[in-house]
């Protein structure tokens, strides 16, 4: 009989598969547990007691599921939001955030069947910049969470301006018409295409004829009022530099209000008038009108609110163009029945028409008036002109102590047209759809519904012109599809070096077609990479890894970028633990410190992690590991930083049956007791409470675990267990430190044993472990046999130590009598009842194996 001592002493390999039962020759059989619940395997090997979970607040009664979402406006300062059945509420500093006794609340428009998908994910989305918070929801126009103090926020609408628009309307029958171009407009179609979906959101009209529009050129003859084109935009004059004036020579490029185009000066002998007169830009060949009603399927009524073209207009319309100039003095001319008017730099020629208005004449022989009238201009210099007066003939004095301004007045009216077939509708709505996703990716803003992306205008994230100005430029919003054999939905986004996102079938890409250029309209795209396939869950990001669930649920992905072959590369962490999601995961989170650990909840309530790093030649550690809850079923998962900013902490939604009541409590995943903390810290019951204080022996405000049985650690030791009646418990002795809560218990068992066998595989060999050690850190309490039920308690009390008083954290080699005879199968198992830490570091059986089975 061969006689072996193994050392088992990492179990960063967690959970493994019942079905790597015999897979002696993968190295992670050695590193890894056929069970391992509530411990965490971490990236250094030994096994970490989890800590438990500490009672926050309960959701708000009678909402059914809720969801929690991190609103990080830095590093330091962190919000928990508790998204429940028409409210958001908040929790900050580990507490529930609460002004005069009532908790913070926001009404929002989400119901509880808003906020969970049919297959149990979270519904909802949200993109983060600084104290705004966009949150993005299939069925709802997307809010804007705004902080706007420490503990007050409000929601809002969030209102895009200027798109994004869905693909032209391609079908030359169906126009549409507007009953104006500015202000409340209807409009008018030639087909049923409006529905009340459509309202409060933008529709796009655009001129499908400016041929009646010349275009403008250097040296051309125009009066005012007369329209020039450059390209599509269309400008208007308004002002010449006198009689048989000309255009200048430097083409109109202004989107907005009005500019010349030369200097309006009539030169000497060029046989043509003053060059260069004044444009006003009136529109780029398109607007936008917000739909306020929808009156039938071929009228609806709306507000412009980006000035439309002349030509969308039934039989042309017409446009009336109305400016006041400003009158600095008027006194009688010399020519009779004349005033002149002192306007330095008026645009005025003769024979133009002004009304003056809001001055004082004064008549001889009569009292003063105001005088609203109309003129006409009859002389002109650089700074006054001369305007007739009406009877009676006596001369006109001008009052300095009114003011004045002679208002002019330009009507136009257009020839009729071809009705316009270019429309569009916004790319979402309640009709399309509203996005469901949302990111911020080189400085744009990317929304995203179904198989249809819009990225913003570039550092204005709610803009979603496609044209500035009627030209497509680099920084123009940009609407991209993605178009594959399936119609894929897609489910998440992560930005990255490029915007990756997950559909329900594939991956795609959205980035620059030339790397080293900013990505713009004219260069992105969209390729597919991968075909996995992915849930409704928001991705965890690890370094540069991005790791998601499948369609089924019942696999992680990671997915990162490889060099070698240019395209992403995935392994599926889960296949040493292929039955660690069976059940299906619906909600995922990431905790950075202090260990990397990516947490999920399974639809069956139980909270599962992976402890996760992955370094190239030095580390490949993706251990899985349960932990299930008593009374305890968790349906939602979020980390956030602690309020020191030292660590992350693990935040989770725990439905719970409480003295006959299903109650939803917010909790929160204490560390594991700490290298440096006193033994009293340790806190390992589930939603537990800690009394902190004089020594006492009464414990009250326990209601939330009414009628539970709870267990207790006082003052560092284990206490007998008691049943909370009236929100309190009794002490057998005061304690000044008591965690009070639900039980948490752990339990570990190493693979089946394989050493001492002198001919191959010690495998179904007749063996028997005896002497079994233990190494532990910093523990305590505990019991270690060949079955869960068969193990011998672990007694760290020596008889120096007084009872009244807890024994010391143990550090060191523990040895059992070991009760397991000769087996096939030879496991060793640690279980703890007890909420008290314990850390191992390693198991040493002596091993004899009989090589003759």
């Amino acid at each position: 009989m061969a006689k072996e001592a193994p050392i088992l002493q990492t179990f960063d390999g967690g959970e493994l598969s019942p079905r790597l039962g015999g897979r002696t020759d993968l190295a992670k059989y050695f590193n890894g547990c056929s069970v391992l619940e509530n411990f965490l395997p971490t990236v250094q090997g030994p096994a970490v007691r989890r800590g438990g979970t500490q009672y926050i607040a309960r959701a708000k009664p009678g909402g059914g599921r809720v969801w929690l979402v991190r609103f990080q406006v830095s590093e330091r300062i962190s919000y928990m939001l508790e998204f429940g059945h028409l409210y958001i509420r908040f929790y900050v500093n580990r507490g529930q955030l609460v002004v005069g006794g009532v908790p913070v609340e926001v009404v929002s428009p989400y119901t509880s069947a808003d906020l969970t998908s049919i297959d149990g994910t979270c519904a909802i989305r949200v993109a983060q910049s600084a104290d705004t918070m966009y949150i993005f929801h299939r069925g709802h126009q997307p809010r804007k969470l705004l902080r706007t103090g420490a503990e007050s926020f409000s929601l809002v609408a969030a209102s895009f301006t200027e798109g994004p628009f869905d693909d032209v309307n391609p079908n030359k029958a169906i126009t549409v018409t507007s009953s104006g171009v500015s202000g409340a407009v209807a409009l008018t179609a030639s087909q049923s295409i409006f529905q009340a979906g459509h309202v409060g959101t933008l529709f796009y009209l655009e001129t499908a004829d400016l041929s009646a529009v010349r275009p403008w050129a250097v040296y051309q003859e125009v009066g005012l009022g007369d329209r020039r084109r450059v390209d599509n935009r269309v400008y208007q004059c308004t002002a010449v530099g006198g009689a048989n004036a000309v255009t200048g020579n430097q083409t109109p490029i202004h989107t907005d209000g009005k500019a010349w185009d030369g200097d309006g000066v009539d030169i000497d002998n060029d046989q043509r008038g003053p060059i260069g007169v004044e444009w006003q830009y009136i529109h780029a060949g398109y607007g936008i009108v917000r739909i306020d009603a929808v009156s039938s399927g071929s009228v609806a009524t709306g507000t412009v609110v980006l000035t439309l073209p002349t030509e969308v207009m039934p039989g042309g319309g017409s446009s009336t163009t109305v400016t006041d100039f400003p009158i600095a003095s008027m006194s009688a001319s010399s020519a009779p029945n004349w005033m002149r008017v002192s306007a330095p730099g008026h645009p005025f020629i003769v024979g133009d028409p002004v009304v003056i208005t809001g001055t004082n004449f004064t008549a001889s022989g009569q009292p003063n008036v105001q005088r609203n009238g109309s003129f006409v201009v009859m002389a002109t210099t650089a700074n006054t002109y001369d305007v007739t007066v009406a009877p009676p003939a006596s001369p006109y004095a001008y009052d300095p102590a009114a003011s004045g301004s002679a208002r002019r007045t330009i009507s136009v009216v257009y020839p009729s047209h071809t009705p316009s077939w270019k429309w569009a509708f916004s790319l979402f709505s309640s009709v399309n759809g509203w996005p469901e996703h949302g990111a911020f990716w080189r400085q744009r803003l990317s929304l995203v519904s179904g198989r249809k992306v819009a990225l913003s205008v570039t550092g204005d994230f709610e803009n979603f012109a496609g044209k500035i100005g009627g030209e497509v430029t680099t920084d123009s919003a940009i609407v991209q599809t993605l178009n594959a054999r399936q119609i894929n939905r897609v489910v998440w986004v992560v930005e990255s070096d490029e915007l990756i996102l997950g559909t329900d079938g594939d991956e795609w890409l959205i980035g620059p077609i030339q790397p080293n250029q900013a990505v713009g309209p004219a260069n992105v795209r969209a390729e597919r990479r991968t075909f996995y396939g992915s849930r409704s869950i928001q991705p965890a990001e690890v370094g540069g890894r991005v790791l998601f669930v499948q369609a089924s649920g019942q696999r992680m992905r990671d997915y990162q970028y490889d060099y070698n072959t240019n395209n992403y590369a995935s392994a599926d962490t889960t296949k040493l633990a292929d039955h660690i999601l069976v059940q299906g995961a619906v909600d995922l989170t990431y905790q950075q410190e202090p260990d990397s650990i990516i947490w999920a909840a399974r639809a069956d309530g139980m909270l599962v992690g992976c402890t996760y790093d992955q370094e190239p030649g030095r580390s490949d550690v993706y251990a899985w590991h349960p932990h299930p809850m008593t009374n305890g079923f968790v349906e939602a998962v979020e980390t956030m930083p602690a309020p020191d900013g030292g660590s992350d902490e693990l935040w989770v939604v725990v439905r719970r049956e409480i003295n006959g009541e299903t109650v939803r409590y917010v909790e929160l995943l204490r560390a594991p007791l700490g290298d440096q903390e006193d033994q009293a810290e340790a806190f390992y019951v589930d939603s537990g409470l800690t009394y902190r204080g004089a020594p006492t022996m009464s414990i009250s405000g326990l209601g939330h675990l009414e009628g539970q049985t709870v267990q207790i650690l006082t003052d560092g030791a284990a206490h007998p267990d008691r049943v909370v009646e009236g929100g309190q418990i009794t002490l057998q002795i005061e304690a000044s430190v008591v965690h009070a809560g639900l039980p948490a218990p752990c339990a570990m068992a190493t693979m089946s044993i394989e050493a001492g066998a002198s001919n191959g595989t010690a495998q179904a060999k007749k063996k028997r472990l005896t002497n079994v050690s233990v190494r532990m850190h910093r523990s305590l309490g505990g019991n270690l046999g060949p079955e869960r039920d068969e193990t011998e308690t672990m007694d760290f009390r020596r008889p120096s130590q007084p009872m009244g008083a807890a024994p010391p954290l143990f550090s060191g080699d523990y040895s059992v009598s070991w009760r397991g005879g000769y087996e096939g199968i030879a496991k060793i198992w640690y279980t703890n009842n007890q909420p008290l830490p314990a850390t191992i570091l390693a198991f040493m059986p002596v091993v004899s194996t009989n090589d003759d089975r």
